[in-house]
């Protein structure tokens, strides 16, 4: 199928979910993550087949004639293929970060993030203590479940931990706008095995369930999308198209500080 909201000419596979790039699309590189590397993420997997293929991630997509408008300001376009799936139960999802303080950084970097097609739960979970070495990620006082549709994005704010659970039957696809230098942090969530709420099947749908190796956090819901047109979130108008129509409408991805309010109130709303 083609991937209609990347403004792209890509086509994903949905049996294997890889994506194919159609001439005149550059990509920088991609790869695939199966569930026995993710070891230590998921409440059980025993008995599971490790090799089952859980993401694929491709990095840094742009058309060659729009190369001038992301190398420069530092920024890139990426998107990642969840495949559909469980562990025990716990829907297959991404390996979830922070994102660390760049040097000379009061905040961490932001993020935006589109779904392309399907249905994707972004979990979200405010650590206002975070370090640059990744400690202090407890305590977590804020968790939000965004329930995200084909077509709708979301914004990660500073000092928010994330991950993306694949909550349809099929191969979901999202994409994200990134600081190409951001630090990735992987080990606060690592060391206890995930986020600190879990995506689960339950019945005919999905629920969420607390991972007990954090501490309870009181303040969890779970939310729809809100448009943001100031912040690149425009109704019916693909990430893509509205950042290569106006880049300086991103630019508080690297220069956070006047936004992070606004950002913090979308997920309050």
């Amino acid at each position: 199928m083609k991937l209609e909201l990347s403004c792209l000419d890509i086509t994903l596979d949905e049996a294997t979910g890889q994506l194919t790039f159609g001439e005149g699309v550059l990509c920088d590189g991609g790869s695939d993550k199966v569930l026995g590397q993710m070891e230590g993420l998921y409440a059980d997997m025993s008995g599971c087949d490790l090799a089952q293929r859980v993401y694929w991630a491709y990095r840094s997509i742009r058309r060659v004639s729009d190369d001038a408008l992301w190398v420069p300001r530092g920024l890139r376009y990426d998107i990642t293929v969840l495949l559909p799936g469980d562990a025990k139960g716990e829907l297959f999802k991404t390996s979830g970060h922070y994102h660390g303080l760049d040097q000379g950084m009061a905040l961490p970097y932001p993020e935006v993030y589109e779904v392309l097609c399907g249905e994707v739960a972004f979990v979200l979970q405010k650590s206002p203590a975070l370090l640059a070495d990744g400690c202090g990620a407890e305590p977590v006082d804020v968790v939000r479940v965004l329930d995200v549709h084909a077509g709708e994005a979301i914004v990660i704010p500073p000092f928010w931990g994330h991950g993306s659970i694949n909550v349809s039957d099929d191969p979901s696809a999202f994409s994200n706008i990134a600081v190409v230098d951001t630090p990735l942090l992987y080990g606060p969530v690592r060391e206890r095995r995930g986020l600190a709420v879990r995506v689960t099947r339950m019945g005919d749908g999905w629920g969420v369930a607390a991972n007990e190796a954090w501490q309870p956090v009181a303040n969890t819901r779970t939310l729809r999308p809100h448009e943001a047109p100031e912040l690149g979130i425009i109704a019916d108008v693909p990430c893509y198209e509205a950042y290569v129509a106006d880049p300086a409408r991103f630019d508080y991805l690297r220069a956070p500080q006047h936004s992070v309010a606004h950002m913090e109130e979308l997920l309050e709303a």
